[in-house]
C-alpha cells in the first residue's frame, strides 16, 4: 500500500478500491526484454477504461473492459476508474 500511496494522489488513494482493478506485472525485464504491466478490469460497477490521455473526449471514446478482461499498459496511459468525474 506505500507504494500507491506515494504514486497515486490522497483523492485517488482514497477512491481506489482492490475490488476496482489489479495492476499484473508481466515480461522477464532482461536486458533485451523490458518489462511490462496489464491492467484487469475487477468490477462490474466501475468498469476500467486505459486511455492515452486525460482528455475527456478520448475517456468518453475508450470503450471499459469487460470483468476479468486485461490490458496492456504504455509509458503514458491513463487508467480511468470513474469516467463521469
Amino acid at each position: 500500500p506505500d507504494f500507491w500511496q506515494k504514486v497515486l494522489s490522497d483523492e485517488a488513494f482514497n477512491a481506489l478500491s482492490r475490488q476496482h482493478l489489479q495492476i499484473e506485472a508481466c515480461g522477464e525485464g532482461s536486458p533485451r526484454t523490458t518489462a511490462g504491466f496489464h491492467v484487469r478490469n475487477l468490477s462490474d460497477f466501475h468498469p476500467v477504461r486505459v486511455c492515452g490521455s486525460a482528455d475527456p473526449e478520448e475517456i468518453e471514446a475508450a470503450l471499459p473492459l469487460e470483468v476479468g478482461e486485461r490490458r496492456p499498459l504504455r509509458h503514458g496511459d491513463v487508467i480511468v476508474l470513474n469516467a463521469s468525474h
